[in-house]
C-alpha cells in the first residue's frame, strides 16, 4: 500500500489539511469583520453584553449576519457551547491587536 501512496497517514493528512483550511477561512472572515468595524470607527461590543442581553454588539451581530449567507460561519455559530469558535471577547481583542500591529508597521 505504501508503494502506491495509499496509507492511513494520507487520510489523516487530508483531514488535517481540511481542518487547517477551514480555520484559516474562519480567521480570514473574522479579520475582515474586525477591519470593517474598525474602519467605520464603530464600537465592537455593547456596554451590557451578557447572556440575558438581546444585543450582541457589532462584532457578534456581523458574525451572525454572515452566518446566514456563508456556510463556514454558519458552522461556527452552530457549534455547541464550549467548542472552540474564536468568538470570545479575548480573541476579539487579539484580532484588533494583530490588525493594529500590522497596520502600525506601514
Amino acid at each position: 500500500m505504501w508503494k502506491i501512496n495509499k496509507t492511513i497517514d494520507k487520510d489523516a493528512e487530508g483531514q488535517i489539511r481540511y481542518k487547517a483550511s477551514f480555520w484559516r477561512m474562519v480567521l480570514e472572515r473574522l479579520f475582515r469583520i474586525t477591519l470593517l468595524i474598525a474602519e467605520n470607527s464603530s464600537p465592537f461590543r455593547g456596554h451590557r453584553e451578557g447572556e440575558l442581553d438581546s444585543y450582541d454588539g457589532n462584532f457578534l451581530s456581523q458574525v451572525k449576519l454572515l452566518a446566514h449567507y456563508d456556510d463556514v460561519m454558519k458552522q461556527i455559530v452552530d457549534m455547541p457551547s464550549g467548542a472552540v469558535t474564536y468568538l470570545s471577547p479575548t480573541i476579539e481583542n487579539e484580532l484588533i491587536q494583530c490588525l493594529g500591529e500590522s497596520f502600525g508597521r506601514n
